[in-house]
């Protein structure tokens, strides 16, 4: 090798940087001889000292986009605006009208007395009845004996008298001939007589000159019953239209926009962040005012009665069985031809045009033996009693030992040519009905 001549085994393994050899020394110069064998490859020489830097490569190819940072977090939502407030109620319908009010009961008893003129005051003696007024017609007041004719003893009807009661006078044979009187006051019960304060509503015949001393009469007591039931509610009126809806608050500002995130290593697109929370629901808008209740219509008014008819029995009846339709032959009175016939169907009472009606009648039987009855009203023969009153026991014996017995429907719609009648039920094998103390009184709603 060379001086200074350094190789380098790339086959090789690089050892441990080997130390510098010594320079051989320089040989004579001899012949030109053959030339020798190539020596021995020397020793490797130790590390050359660093060569100068090369030139600068070539700019390597750009790297991968990094990934795209996250988005950074959706800003809060602001808040609801206020709701606006509710319109207002609309006004309350008309109030439906008041039902009209139920006509009052009533019931009625006749009792025999006679009438005494020559006084004014005091007690009228047994079977009597006076006024506090020569002039008959101006009396305010009328005392009453506790005994009619025959010694019948009514205290306890006298008694329960009140004011708004009515009592008619009628001369016993004529009924034309009548004085009508309305209770005024609350009556005094005296020893022996009641004292009864009055008005006079109307009279007819010697009822308005006076009738006479001594005269038979015959006292009608009225007394009225309690007030019917109120009518019904009448319909109420259509609710308002509900108020126009008041105007939407306004919208409340926008929620202040979140932080930018870092920077992240650019990448793929980062996913969009979540919406922010709904802002809280505005507060609800105050309820309109109730509109004012419409005014309750009038009560209807009252209607007037009109008396029909009234009729009688002129005889007495024996031996009857079973049941028995009572018949009336003869009137005392009668408004209008067409409510009842003497002779043609005379147990009927008939309406000739279509109206309110009621029928009270009294009925005095007796049996040969102690026996129960019913007493009833029908409408149209309909073979089913519309009002009945039950009598537990009939004496036994003659009509001197009679029951009287009392009954009314109340008041009712009858259509043109409806017709009432009343009939007696027995158990008894023969029993008898009376006659002047058989009567019926028929009587219209105008």
């Amino acid at each position: 090798m060379a001086n200074g001549e350094i190789r380098i085994d790339l086959n090789s393994t690089t050892g441990p940087q080997g130390t510098q050899g010594t320079p051989g020394a320089a040989g004579a110069a001899g012949a030109a001889g053959a030339t020798g064998a190539t020596g021995a490859t020397g020793a490797t020489g130790s590390q050359g000292i660093q060569g100068a830097t090369g030139a600068t490569g070539a700019t390597g190819a750009t790297g991968a986009t990094g990934a795209t940072g996250s988005q950074g977090a959706q800003g809060i939502q602001g808040i609801q605006g206020i709701q606006g407030e509710q319109g207002e109620q609309g006004e309350q319908g008309i109030q439906g009208e008041q039902g009209t009010a139920g006509t009052n009961g009533s019931s009625s008893t006749v009792f025999p007395y006679k009438a005494k003129t020559g006084t004014t005051t005091g007690n009228p003696g047994a079977g009597y009845f006076i006024w506090n007024n020569a002039t008959q017609v101006n009396a305010t007041q009328l005392n009453i004996s506790h005994l009619a004719q025959g010694s019948l003893d009514i205290d306890v009807v006298l008694a329960l008298l009140k004011t708004g009661d009515s009592i008619i006078v009628q001369d016993e044979g004529v009924s034309n001939n009548y004085q009508r009187w309305t209770v005024s006051a609350t009556p005094t019960v005296q020893t022996g007589y009641v004292q009864v304060p009055v008005t006079l509503d109307d009279s007819g015949g010697t009822g308005t000159t006076g009738f006479a001393n001594n005269h038979n009469m015959s006292l009608f007591i009225f007394s009225t019953g309690t007030q019917g039931p109120q009518g019904i509610q009448g319909v109420q009126g259509a609710t308002g239209a509900t108020g126009a809806a008041g105007p939407t608050g306004a919208a409340g500002p926008t929620g202040a926009t979140g932080a930018t995130g870092s920077q992240g290593i650019q990448g793929i697109q980062g996913a969009t962040g979540a919406t922010g929370a709904t802002g809280s629901q505005g507060i609800q808008g105050a309820t309109g005012a109730t509109g004012a209740t419409g005014a309750t219509g009038a009560t209807g008014a009252a209607g007037s009665i009109i008396t029909a008819a009234r009729g009688y029995r002129s005889a007495v009846s024996t031996g009857l069985t079973g049941l028995v339709q009572i018949g009336y032959n003869t009137h005392d009175y009668i408004d209008v031809a067409g409510y009842h016939s003497t002779s043609t169907n005379n147990a009927r009472w008939k309406a000739p045009v279509a109206g309110r009606y009621r029928l009270t009648a009294q009925v005095g039987l007796g049996a040969v033996s102690n026996q129960g009855a019913i007493v009833g009203i029908d409408k149209n023969d309909s073979g089913a009693f519309i009002w009945q009153q039950a009598l537990s026991v009939i004496p036994a014996g003659t009509l001197s030992g009679q029951i009287v017995a009392q009954v009314t429907t109340g008041w009712l719609n009858l259509a043109i040519n409806d017709y009432l009648a009343v009939s007696v039920f027995c158990d008894d094998s023969s029993w008898d009905l009376g006659a002047e103390n058989v009567w019926a009184v028929f009587e219209r709603s105008a």
